[in-house]
């Protein structure tokens, strides 16, 4: 899958629920930055990610992917890489935020994910940020598990992450509403 098609699917849940269209965003102006980045703005991470990277520490978003070995789990992106949320959950590194992630994370969609609801997706990318935090060895040092829970963004294939089975108006929000109405 090319950059442009997994940026556009990538599934994007921000501080207000907002689906963000990755075509169209614009770090200035898109709100996830502004929300997640004035609240975590001495956030840095010991992975490598470019300074430029549209995945960094403040934009921990969810998605599915595959591979030769896993036909599907959910996931996030720091840098260049996936982080198979799976994984993280197997070996305990999401303890104490939702029960059952195992489970949830190995299914084809993260419908069931989305549906545990805005206290609990936050706990989990609230845990993500803090596994990845400089000053949190927890994951860093558990490197013979690195290539399970991270794998380079070229090596898997980006799946569309949510199952939508009846029409869906995405242009319903009244906030999408005001930024139409703003451009």
């Amino acid at each position: 899958m090319c950059k442009d098609t997994f940026l556009f699917v990538w599934y994007c849940l921000t501080e207000k629920d907002l689906f963000c269209n990755w075509k169209k965003f614009n770090k200035t102006h898109c709100s996830i930055f502004s929300i997640i980045a004035a609240k975590n703005m001495h956030l840095s991470t010991w992975k490598n990610v470019a300074p430029d990277s549209d995945f960094s520490i403040y934009n921990i978003p969810y998605g599915v992917y595959s591979d030769g070995k896993v036909p599907h789990r959910a996931c996030s992106i720091i840098g260049n890489e996936i982080i198979d949320l799976y994984e993280l959950a197997k070996n305990g590194f999401l303890n104490g935020t939702v029960e059952n992630l195992e489970n949830i994370f190995n299914q084809r969609y993260l419908n069931d994910f989305i549906a545990l609801a805005k206290p609990a997706t936050s706990a989990i990318r609230k845990k993500i940020q803090h596994l990845l935090s400089e000053n949190n060895d927890e994951l860093k040092n558990a490197s013979h598990l690195h290539t399970l829970i991270f794998k380079p963004i070229h090596q898997v294939k980006l799946l569309l992450p949510l199952q939508i089975s009846d029409y869906t108006d995405f242009y319903s929000s009244e906030y999408h509403a005001t930024n139409v109405g703003k451009m």
